[in-house]
């Protein structure tokens, strides 16, 4: 922590003179803190820089770093000042790795071109009662709306442009976006498709040209743009990736279960995939106010990314899963965050006690042409059969969640809904008010 900072005698102050970009930002936004506690004037440079110090540890042991204040613990996220529980759909994508920026070389553009197309489906997502559209921006490297030129990581051309567009979309219809910005399929192992290199998010990052580059061109602008945006309130949070688990390979250093990888990417440590997140939440909390959470693949790594200081929780869950019954109990208070079912069937959960009517295990959702890898993992992969009514069915399971106390549900997903055969129109008497 020492080699953040220096100490300008003449100056009576704290420079930032630490290398790293996470650093650099770590310690402006300290500093911005600093700035605002009093201070006297006629403090001699010594004692004043030992002061600092004090209050710059101070900072980083409470969290001040984030936003300069103390939040209460809540089991609710805000919206225009007012708990509620948060109901939504998964839109999540139209074009894979397409949408913001486009991919020019198979003659896709993005939202700002496709306007009209995008929204005649938001006012198809609007009729089922959804609050939140949860949609993903750079799944993989496959996009035009992160390019790699001149050695540098870059916005690509119509990005940004993209993004107002789909604001300005949510603003029409009344909802509320969480912009995922990565998937765990962005580690698998770099290929070529349709004459397209995609290339390894991991060998990104090993460059620190290159992953300097993606947070200074890339991500502080987009926080940057949305801040600024005439419709930055559309926006709910930022999910900084899907499912990260999937990607990580050996212990949870916080005492969860161990990670069992998928057999489709090519691993990293928890160490890591947590630097890249912290990267990542930084640069968004340097240039904007957004929320942040990550969307995690299921709720047995509960601690998993607990040093981010998420601002709300948001775990995935599906009626293969051990923990498939877990929004009966009261949700944990000891996270301190809301937390959200970020992912789950259209229709009821099947429970302990009812048969599934299949093992097709791709009836659930999974990446393109991915399979969730099953070593290792407590319970079976299959599809609940839906009740004779599966809208009450649906109804009553979400009622419940929101009894206990926790805090929406985002059901997976507008273009294929799961299990095979649910109808999003069940969605509407439990979602409309």
């Amino acid at each position: 922590m020492l080699r953040l900072f220096q100490v300008d005698r003449q100056a009576q102050r704290l420079v930032v003179r630490g290398p790293g970009f996470r650093e650099k930002i770590l310690a402006r936004v300290t500093l911005k803190c600093i700035k605002a506690l009093p201070m006297s004037k006629h403090a001699k440079p010594l004692r004043m820089a030992g002061r600092l110090f004090f209050l710059v540890l101070l900072a980083l042991v409470s969290g001040m770093f984030t936003g300069c204040q103390d939040t209460e613990c809540a089991s609710r996220l805000q919206v225009n000042g007012s708990p509620i529980f948060l109901n939504g759909i998964n839109y999540p994508w139209k074009v894979y790795g397409g949408d913001f920026g486009g991919i020019k070389r198979w003659k896709k553009t993005g939202i700002a071109t496709n306007y009209q197309t995008y929204d005649r489906e938001f006012a198809l997502i609007k009729n089922t009662g959804s609050r939140v559209v949860r949609w993903w921006m750079f799944p993989d490297l496959r996009g035009d709306g992160i390019r790699i030129e001149d050695g540098q990581v870059q916005a690509g051309p119509t990005l940004m442009n993209d993004v107002q567009a789909a604001l300005k979309l949510a603003e029409k219809h009344d909802l509320y976006l969480v912009l995922c910005l990565f998937s765990f399929e962005a580690f698998a192992p770099e290929r070529t498709d349709g004459g397209i290199r995609i290339r390894n998010l991991e060998d990104i990052l090993a460059d620190a040209n290159l992953r300097e580059s993606l947070l200074k061109n890339v991500i502080g602008p987009l926080a940057r743009a949305i801040e600024q945006s005439p419709y930055g309130n559309r926006l709910l949070a930022f999910d900084l990736i899907n499912e990260p688990e999937w990607a990580l390979k050996g212990k949870n250093p916080y005492g969860d279960p161990v990670y069992y990888p998928l057999d489709s990417v090519r691993p990293v440590s928890h160490e890591f995939m947590e630097a890249f997140l912290l990267d990542l939440s930084y640069a968004i909390r340097e240039h904007g106010s957004a929320r942040i959470t990550v969307g995690q693949a299921a709720p047995r790594w509960p601690r998993a990314w607990k040093k981010l200081n998420l601002d709300f929780y948001q775990w995935h869950i599906y009626s293969w899963m051990e923990e498939k019954a877990i929004y009966r109990e009261a949700a944990p208070t000891e996270l301190c965050a809301p937390i959200v079912f970020g992912e789950a069937p259209v229709g009821p959960l099947i429970s302990g006690d009812e048969r599934p009517t299949s093992s097709d295990a791709e009836s659930e959702r999974s990446g393109p042409g991915l399979s969730h890898r099953e070593d290792g993992l407590p319970g079976s992969h299959t599809v609940p059969e839906l009740s004779t009514n599966p809208a009450v069915s649906f109804q009553s399971m979400v009622q419940t969640m929101e009894r206990n106390g926790w805090a929406g549900i985002w059901v997976w997903s507008f273009q294929r809904p799961v299990p095979d055969g649910a109808n999003l129109d069940i969605l509407k008497p439990t979602f409309v008010p």
